[in-house]
């Protein structure tokens, strides 16, 4: 067993609950500031005060301790969370990438209890080792899909049907990445900035990237959603904002038509 911080179980309970601090505070008769206190480690509940907590948020007093199995959901979520508060912020991103391998397997094989039977000890995402180009299941629960380094999961019963304004908007917006010039420069400036959120580039670098000309960047780019940011030298862009995913999810797209 491992004994976690107080301070993170009461935060995780409450959240889990759906309850406030004030709440809290006003369940076990103390002040606001007292529950803040524990959540951010400044100090602990008082001893006498274990078992109304733990009863309150209906579980034992070892387990707001922190003394849980390793097998429970709640352990291992708060163990991921501490793991990457304490690794350098350069690292997050990647050590994330390799959790997210590990979850596209486990939510393909449904626990492992499905074909097909992948060998566990591989350990995919924790070496550089690719066992497929690219893998994708669809079942009752959600889709998850895995192509190169990119990995999708989603879970059915949180899906929304689109409203016929967003039909819309989204037709618009396939309508413009239907030309082969806008898609060229799309990809073009997300090779080019992808790895650097600051990094804004010339039509001249686009052009140079994507082989197309000048003036066929300047009107492709009109259709992207873009930064601008004006220089001495011009004007220079970057993707706009969440925009960035497009490039990648269409990548996994092409893979899965190549391979159906």
């Amino acid at each position: 067993m491992e004994q976690l911080k107080i301070g993170e179980q009461i935060t995780f309970l409450r959240k889990q609950k759906g309850l406030t601090q004030e709440q809290v505070a006003q369940a076990l008769g103390v002040s606001n500031q007292a529950v803040s206190k524990w959540e951010s480690a400044q100090c602990s509940p008082d001893i006498q005060l274990l078992p109304e907590i733990a009863q309150y948020f209906n579980v034992s007093i070892d387990r707001l301790m922190g003394y849980t199995s390793k097998d429970t959901v709640e352990n291992v979520y708060l163990n991921i969370k501490a793991f990457f508060e304490k690794i350098p912020e350069k690292e997050v991103f990647h050590e994330a990438c390799k959790l997210a391998f590990l979850l596209h397997e486990v939510a393909w094989t449904k626990g492992y209890k499905h074909q097909p039977k992948w060998d566990t000890n591989r350990n995919l995402g924790l070496s550089n080792e690719r066992p497929w180009d690219y893998s994708c299941c669809s079942v009752d629960d959600g889709i998850t899909a895995m192509s190169g380094k990119s990995i999708f999961i989603t879970e059915h019963k949180e899906s929304e049907v689109l409203r016929p304004s967003q039909v819309r908007s989204l037709q618009t917006e396939l309508k413009n990445l239907s030309e082969a010039n806008v898609l060229r420069t799309l990809f073009g400036l997300y090779e080019l900035t992808k790895e650097d959120e600051q990094l804004f580039v010339s039509i001249q670098e686009i052009a140079k990237q994507t082989k197309l000309a000048e003036s066929q960047v300047k009107d492709a780019i009109e259709y992207i959603p873009v930064q601008i940011k004006e220089t001495e030298e011009g004007l220079l862009y970057h993707i706009q904002g969440s925009y960035m995913i497009v490039p990648a999810l269409l990548k996994m797209i092409l893979v899965d038509v190549i391979y159906c």
